[in-house]
């Protein structure tokens, strides 16, 4: 080994170490490699249950979207006459109820108005009556009571007061 020059003994170490280098990529590759296979065994198993369980499930609610889709346009369809129609009964009764309130009011003030009036002339009768009916009676009243306290005095009669107090002392000078 002497008989190699110093340059091909740094040669034949290089060598050395390329070889023990490739060796171990060899190596890390084989066990990738290895590594990889199991992986993909277990990839393989796993899409099997996916195709076995998920594949089957995923079918069932396809057909069942397929079969359900009619049955959902019909029920979107009358969701949706449901909620016009409750729009224009909505709409109808607003102005219904817009139309009560303005008829009420109407009434209201005419009822007012009438009740007004009523009152006015039950007031206009009452002046009327006082001075047609009442005041003449009164009138009359003391025209009879001057008279009877006329006569009464002129036959020398004394006449008992009617509220309870005796005769006054004007009650002599009245004829």
């Amino acid at each position: 080994m002497n008989s190699l020059s110093p340059l091909d003994q740094w040669m034949v170490l290089f060598d050395f170490a390329v070889a023990v280098a490739v060796i171990l990529q060899m190596l890390i590759l084989l066990g990738l490699f290895l590594a990889v296979r199991k992986a993909l065994g277990q990839m393989q198993v796993l899409t099997q249950e996916v195709r076995d369980k998920a594949l089957p499930a995923l079918e069932s609610a396809h057909s069942l979207l397929t079969d359900s889709r009619p049955k959902i346009d019909v029920i979107l369809e009358h969701a949706t006459k449901t909620t016009e129609l409750a729009r224009l009964n909505m709409a109808k009764l607003d102005d219904s109820m817009d139309d009560l309130l303005s008829r009420t009011r109407k009434q209201i003030i005419r009822t007012d108005a009438l009740v007004t009036t009523t009152l006015d002339r039950v007031e206009q009768t009452t002046e009327i009556v006082q001075r047609t009916v009442v005041s003449p009676v009164r009138k009359i009243g003391a025209i009879v009571e001057g008279v009877t306290a006329g006569i009464e005095h002129f036959l020398g009669k004394r006449r008992s007061p009617r509220n309870g107090k005796g005769a006054g002392p004007h009650d002599d000078l009245f004829i």
